[in-house]
């Protein structure tokens, strides 16, 4: 019978399948640091930390990671589809004592947890804190209503034109020459490589 020390440390299948799904998580983890930080205004951000949102997010798809199908959904929108469930999740469960609104630290419970949690630590650290990106991402606050949704939609969760225009209320065509205006204005003002869906 392993000891608990077997168990701690990651086993080569396990390690395998840390460095694949970080390698397809880390070029999407802005976005989903984005999406969050735009969906979240700064009076709530005391308390539903975008940063928070981002880790729970990578620790959810890395448990559900052998559920993931290519052939049924890109990464992205898999992961745009748990990201949104923790946000809602989250602030649907708001509570007054100023602890994490995801409760305890489950990490114990997810199989091949232990090698995995600090390097999406550092991955969710590394974006919160680089500062030419939260200084491009305050100027996303700013942007009108309508633009900061069809940046949401198009951009980062990159649904198609025609859903957007559904959801915006506008015609296709118009949501297709406003996204590529709106693109255009934020590859001018710095946007980061790799930010939005392509």
């Amino acid at each position: 019978m392993p000891g608990r020390d077997d168990l701690d440390e990651p086993r080569p299948d396990r390690r395998d399948r840390t460095v694949e799904f970080l390698a397809m998580y880390e070029p999407v983890a802005p976005a989903i640091f984005a999406w969050a930080r735009l969906h979240v205004h700064p009076p709530l951000r005391r308390r539903v930390d975008p940063e928070d949102v981002l880790q729970e997010v990578s620790f959810r798809a890395f448990d559900r990671f052998d559920r993931f199908d290519p052939d049924v959904a890109s990464f992205r929108s898999w992961l745009f589809g748990i990201a949104h469930n923790v946000l809602r999740e989250s602030l649907r469960n708001l509570r007054g004592r100023g602890e994490s609104v995801f409760g305890p630290a489950r990490g114990s419970q997810i199989a091949g947890f232990d090698g995995f949690a600090a390097e999406a630590t550092n991955v969710s650290t590394r974006i919160a804190r680089e500062e030419g990106f939260v200084q491009f991402l305050e100027r996303l606050e700013d942007l009108p209503d309508e633009d900061r949704r069809l940046l949401i939609y198009r951009g980062l969760e990159g649904r198609p034109h025609q859903e957007v225009a559904d959801r915006l209320g506008i015609g296709s065509d118009a949501a297709e020459k406003r996204w590529q205006r709106l693109r255009k204005r934020l590859q001018e003002s710095g946007l980061p490589a790799g930010l939005l869906a392509s």
